[in-house]
């Protein structure tokens, strides 16, 4: 049954870590999808602790919520929109 679908889709799945030896290219994309991720969460931390060092947490705790959270999802919209550009410009170039 499973050949059935494959040959029906005309294609093969083939496993990450031979599409990863294979290209160099997704290599660096990976490479900066976990480096940016790994930025993101620093960042993130960074700016949570200091929001929580300062005045506004004690007087306006629902702020500081809302800033550590738009905090968060600005810098994870930063990290696709520049590997989606990344990916398309070099596509771009490789036609």
């Amino acid at each position: 049954m499973a050949n059935e679908i494959v040959n029906a889709t005309g294609s093969k799945f083939i496993p990450l870590n031979e599409l990863l030896l294979q290209n160099s290219t997704l290599q660096i994309t990976l490479g900066v999808l976990v480096v940016g991720l790994i930025a993101i969460f620093l960042a993130n931390r960074k700016i949570s602790g200091w929001v929580d060092k300062k005045e506004i947490s004690y007087t306006r705790p629902y702020t500081t919520e809302f800033i550590k959270k738009i905090a968060l999802s600005l810098f994870a919209v930063a990290l696709i929109v520049s590997v989606s550009a990344y990916i398309q410009v070099f596509e771009l170039f490789d036609t």
